[in-house]
């Protein structure tokens, strides 16, 4: 009784600091992505050094290498060798049920899911494939040679068929097999014959390589490492991937690969702005619901107050959310703000300086041509 008791009351705590924490957190993401470490205006600014220049024990800033790639295999637990590619990403999922709740009651659906959900019905059930991302030992440019450390990419990853993959014995030894005719983008992890309950599937998807790709980052014991620059890590931080790194592996030629890092740039920072306002959207949603639950249940009634929460959760979203990214932007660009204070300030002295000679000129006007002396309110 007492568990059952204290259960309810987490429940309610959750329920109640859910809402606000997604608000908080929504515009501290909103104010930090404003601001956050340009890599394209870093990539920009590097220096395009030759390759005679690659051997050099350190650079001092920013380098852009552009050459020849010579791909080095990537090895896998599950398929063994990887030949042509970047990186290779691995992402697994379960059959498996999950919960979702809601006024109404439970709502049960079965089908891939990319993590086990702790529920009543996946009991007993474990989820033993794992996701992961796989680089080689190095990368090399003509004769230089790039770390894989906190490598970063940005040109897009493609599915990778499955069918010429080859099974390694730990993929063997687990119960990994090729998916039926037709279905050549997963292995299949199978309890039974037919799909069934705790089945697993492994997916992979790649950054291709191209034979011409450039390099950003810098030069440390005569290798491409990361270059850190100095900015405010917070939770925040990682959560909006600004790590403030430049160490970018790009297709292409320094001009493609710069076209490339700035589209990238600018979609992350996008994404960001577009998640932020959908979080300041159903914090309010959640908030203002508690406050007219009541009336959420009534017939007719109902659908109508829950259409004003949903405008007034959006007109709170667009006046909190735009609010926070103009003060960020001009907070994150003194050299904008200042000038725009200034101007301001000068067009405002110049329009209070023209009202008072214009209201000069027109007493002066009215002096001269009155009979009599002004009354206080011309005087004025």
């Amino acid at each position: 009784m007492m568990k059952m008791a204290s259960k309810k009351e987490n429940s309610l705590i959750a329920r109640f600091l859910f809402p606000p924490l997604i608000i908080v957190t929504a515009v501290l993401c909103l104010w930090e992505n404003e601001g956050r470490f340009d890599f394209y205006k870093a990539a920009k600014e590097s220096v395009a050094i030759s390759s005679s220049e690659i051997s050099q024990t350190q650079s001092i800033g920013a380098i852009s290498y552009t050459g020849s790639n010579h791909p080095s295999p990537i090895f896998e637990e599950y398929v063994g060798k990887f030949e042509g590619y970047l990186m290779i990403s691995r992402s697994t999922e379960i059959y498996s049920w999950e919960e979702t709740s809601s006024k109404k009651g439970s709502k049960w659906s079965l089908g891939w899911h990319s993590s086990l959900q702790s529920n009543s019905r996946n009991h007993g059930l474990v989820k033993k494939l794992t996701n992961a991302g796989r680089y080689p030992d190095q990368y090399k440019i003509d004769r230089f040679v790039i770390s894989p450390k906190q490598i970063h990419f940005v040109d897009t990853t493609i599915p990778l068929a499955t069918t010429t993959m080859k099974l390694t014995e730990q993929a063997k030894s687990l119960g990994l097999a090729f998916g039926p005719s037709g279905d050549g983008n997963y292995l299949y992890r199978r309890l039974y014959q037919e799909r069934q309950l705790g089945d697993e599937r492994v997916r992979y998807d790649g950054v291709p390589v191209e034979q011409i790709i450039t390099y950003f980052g810098k030069i440390e014991n005569s290798q491409g490492m990361a270059k850190q620059y100095d900015i405010k890590k917070s939770w925040v931080s990682a959560l909006i991937l600004n790590d403030g790194i430049l160490h970018h592996l790009v297709n292409g030629t320094r001009l493609v690969a710069l076209e490339k890092i700035r589209a990238y740039f600018k979609m992350l920072k996008w994404l960001i702005r577009g998640l932020g306002m959908l979080g300041l959207f159903f914090g309010f949603c959640f908030i203002l619901e508690k406050f007219v639950h009541i009336l959420l249940d009534l017939p007719l009634i109902g659908d109508i107050v829950s259409f004003g929460v949903w405008g007034a959760s959006l007109l709170m979203a667009l006046l909190v959310g735009v609010s926070t990214m103009i003060l960020s932007m001009l907070y994150n660009n003194l050299q904008i703000t200042f000038p725009i204070i200034a101007g301001i300030l000068l067009l405002t002295y110049y329009l209070f300086n023209n009202h008072k000679k214009t209201k000069a000129n027109a007493r002066e006007f009215l002096q001269r041509n009155s009979p009599g002396p002004l009354t206080p309110e011309f005087e004025n």
